[in-house]
């Protein structure tokens, strides 16, 4: 929907979720691959990684789990 134009807020009030949720997983879009992979793997939640993205923490994250 960002790419239609929508914003963040505009997204939000339509699937009924915060504006802040609406960034957190806009960011799993450029997220790494590596990353990604966990996510489809069920190795670790969607959830989980909006949150590790969101504090900056993604490289720490990576080299712990390697």
């Amino acid at each position: 929907m960002q790419n239609w134009g929508y914003t963040d807020k505009d997204i939000a009030q339509k699937i009924g979720r915060s504006p802040a949720y609406i960034s957190k997983l806009s960011s799993l879009n450029t997220a790494p691959k590596r990353m990604i992979k966990l996510i489809e793997n069920g190795k670790i939640a969607a959830s989980f990684a909006m949150d590790i993205i969101s504090k900056g923490e993604t490289d720490k994250f990576l080299q712990d789990v390697e």
